[in-house]
């Protein structure tokens, strides 16, 4: 029981919307029926869950979903001002996963963007004594982002290997059925880089409501989110890197489920 108590301490909350400008994948239904099309939203703002701007479909490097044993890619995207629509194929009954990455894009940031920047992904120590050793090297990123989101089919229970990894290179991994949480409840999740857990990375928690927590993974590469409200929540984390050449690298990665209203 230590590894939960150091987690319940690690455990800040806010009362404040999502701290960093992320892109998610969020279902426009969270529970459909067996055999209907399920359509999704990738869409990147500062203020989860609404729908504030769509990425382009050239973006999109891949994409694939999951359900009771079954998988598929993902080639259907509509673009839109406020989102790209993806559309997903109907899904047998049971709980599916939809996930994406994107193709890499650089990004030049000033120095008080910088300190700004790191302050919002929650970067470690280690990250931040690189960047101040020497401020006057121009800061250029190259980032990749992720996204996943489950979506209800039916009633029936999840299908063991929805809840495996789907490997995206950084991944928020849930070990339980996140769409069968109730307010009061917990979600633990496992923090995977390449399929290996991560420890002291910061993932924040943040529900429709507004209010919004901040974890950092164990040595196991654990959190366990404190489920306080019904509705929609976005798990997100960043992974920032030093290159050899001064130049930084990073992961992008969110996770979308709803939680229904019953206690």
């Amino acid at each position: 029981m230590k590894r939960i108590a150091t987690l319940a301490l690690a455990c800040l909350f806010v009362a404040a919307t999502v701290h960093a400008h992320d892109t998610w994948l969020i279902a426009r239904t969270p529970h459909v029926q067996p055999g209907q099309e399920i359509a999704l939203h990738l869409t990147s703002g500062m203020s989860f869950p609404a729908i504030e701007y769509g990425p382009r479909a050239d973006r999109i490097a891949r994409a694939g979903w999951r359900c009771d044993g079954q998988r598929g890619r993902i080639n259907a995207f509509t673009e839109g001002d406020s989102a790209l629509t993806i559309t997903c194929p109907p899904l047998d009954e049971g709980l599916g996963v939809v996930w994406l990455t994107t193709r890499e894009k650089g990004i030049d940031l000033s120095p008080d963007e910088v300190e700004h920047y790191l302050m919002e992904i929650g970067a470690p120590a280690t990250v931040r004594a690189v960047w101040e050793a020497d401020k006057s090297r121009p800061f250029h990123e190259t980032y990749t982002k992720h996204a996943k989101a489950y979506v209800r089919v039916g009633d029936a229970a999840a299908a063991p290997d929805v809840l495996d990894p789907v490997g995206l290179p950084l991944e928020l991994v849930p070990l339980s059925d996140p769409t069968r949480l109730k307010p009061g409840s917990t979600l633990d999740v496992r923090v995977l880089k390449k399929g290996r857990a991560i420890s002291h990375l910061v993932v924040g928690a943040a529900c429709a409501d507004g209010q919004a927590s901040l974890l950092n993974s164990d040595s196991e590469g654990l959190i366990r989110v404190p489920i306080h409200a019904p509705g929609w929540w976005l798990l997100r984390s960043t992974e920032i890197r030093a290159r050899a050449d001064g130049t930084w690298e990073s992961d992008f990665t969110t996770v979308t489920f709803y939680v229904g209203g019953d206690s």
